[in-house]
């Protein structure tokens, strides 16, 4: 029988990126059982649709481009279409072809749902058993968490909730596309088939299983676990409450104030939220949100009937319409003003630390290389650390020695092939930069091979205070 290809579509809000840390850490225990959630960040490198960094994009996020956007303190990146024709396409699909002949494969992404169809048709060109895993979350509760999420993130949000709502009711995208699931759903079922879409709903009392998400996903590939042996790393997507999330919209509206220093004022500010959280809010009035949910209300039931084969109709078995509305502090033109006024400082400061930091590695790239000597470059260890010297000090390697075998016979994201440390007998020709911040080990391996301390090899922690 041919294995099975899930492809998991989120949506947003829908604790994928808690669910997508979880597959993740539990790779090994999922083969157990059948299933595979290939890392293809790891097993791919050198492909240009990954998103820089890390985090949980390790999956799904490689079958996007990745457009780079351009901003006074650096680049950030943005998910762009969907190749279907272009040859990593077909790299991407060998690879996943390679482990659907032994198990069945995973693929996990949220912004799928609003590329679904030229992924899915792709994909179906490539492959016949595959699957379609959808969790829906009851619009109004969904587009407030969306909205708190922009703001959040920073780089697209300045609207007060009212003019977000406002924006929407006139059409905007997150109606269009993404609340109106039954228009969504009736194109997956043209491309896979009824029989292979499986609709689940994303609320506390209709997800299976006493984790939540975890547990219900869990379910539908037929797994009852022993969560004593799962590793299960609770993620709070922390969200910004109270007066906290008008500052954070005020702090927006500065120049560059969405990328420069969001990563740190992220955690702040919902760090300070989760100080003062209360409990279940929400920013529609009581008869705001009935209205709001008027417009999904024959789609919703027809849905739970055909979909979920609910003759009652309830997709959503949550019907309150009268949440506490969350108390947020209206700013004053003058407060507005002192926001900004102490956001556009933040962002000064940033951006000197940013270009400090920059001369800061230029140094240290001069100081690290001072006894090379004319001899190629080679880093031992391939790890963040490495990364971080390739891309941030930017140091000339040729290669790249580990020794764990599974790292070896891949490149790094610069294009840099990672070799086992054992194949190596010319160590004389290369000058080498330890990349480990514990390093007694690796120390005594150079050591054993002739190799001495600052003639041969440094240390790069003695040279960046890194963390021990």
């Amino acid at each position: 029988m041919e294995q099975v290809l899930l492809i998991h579509m989120g949506r947003h809000k829908t604790g994928t990126t808690a669910l997508q840390s979880f597959l993740y850490a539990n790779r090994k225990r999922l083969e157990e059982y059948g299933w595979c959630y290939p890392d293809l960040k790891r097993e791919l490198p050198g492909l240009s649709m990954w998103p820089p960094g890390g985090g949980t994009e390790k999956n799904g996020a490689c079958f996007f481009s990745m457009k780079k956007i351009h901003y006074p303190g650096g680049v950030t990146w943005e998910r762009g279409e969907i190749d279907t024709k272009g040859e990593e396409w077909g790299r991407i699909w060998e690879q996943i072809q390679k482990h659907l002949k032994e198990k069945n494969v995973i693929v996990s992404e949220e912004a799928l749902w609003y590329r679904a169809e030229p992924f899915l048709a792709g994909a179906k060109e490539k492959y016949g058993n595959i699957k379609v895993l959808v969790y829906l979350r009851r619009q109004d509760r969904a587009m407030e968490s969306w909205w708190n999420q922009m703001v959040k993130g920073g780089r697209c949000s300045t609207k007060t909730f009212r003019e977000y709502l406002d924006s929407a009711a006139d059409g905007g995208f997150e109606v269009a596309e993404g609340f109106h699931y039954l228009k969504k759903l009736n194109r997956l079922r043209e491309i896979v088939g009824r029989e292979n879409l499986i609709v689940r709903v994303y609320e506390k009392q209709q997800l299976e299983g006493a984790q939540g998400i975890l547990s219900d996903f869990l379910s539908v590939l037929g797994i009852t676990p022993d969560w004593e042996k799962w590793k299960k790393y609770p993620m709070k997507n922390l969200r910004l409450t109270g007066n906290y999330i008008e500052i954070k919209r005020v702090y927006n509206s500065v120049k560059d104030a969405g990328y420069l220093g969001l990563r740190e004022l992220a955690h702040v500010f919902s760090g300070l939220s989760f100080q003062h959280e209360k409990g279940e809010s929400g920013y529609f009035t009581t008869e705001k949100r009935k209205k709001f949910m008027e417009q999904f209300e024959a789609e919703n039931r027809q849905i739970a009937r055909e979909y979920l084969h609910r003759e009652d109709g309830i997709l959503f078995c949550d019907d309150r319409m009268e949440y506490p509305i969350e108390e947020i502090h209206a700013c004053s033109s003058f407060e507005e003003d002192l926001i900004r006024t102490f956001s556009a400082m933040v962002c000064r400061q940033q951006d000197e630390i940013r270009q400090l930091r920059g001369q800061n590695y230029v140094l240290v790239r001069k100081m690290m290389l001072q006894n090379q000597k004319g001899r190629k470059l080679l880093l031992f260890g391939a790890g963040q650390r490495c990364r971080e010297l390739l891309e941030q000090i930017r140091l000339p390697a040729v290669c790249v020695a580990d020794n764990d075998r599974e790292k070896c016979g891949h490149n790094t994201r610069g294009g840099v092939s990672v070799v086992f440390a054992e194949s190596i007998f010319d160590w004389e020709e290369y000058f080498v930069v330890v990349t480990c911040v514990k390093t007694d080990e690796i120390e005594k391996q150079l050591q054993a091979l002739g190799l001495k301390k600052e003639e041969n090899y440094i240390l790069a922690k003695e040279y960046l205070e890194w963390p021990a």
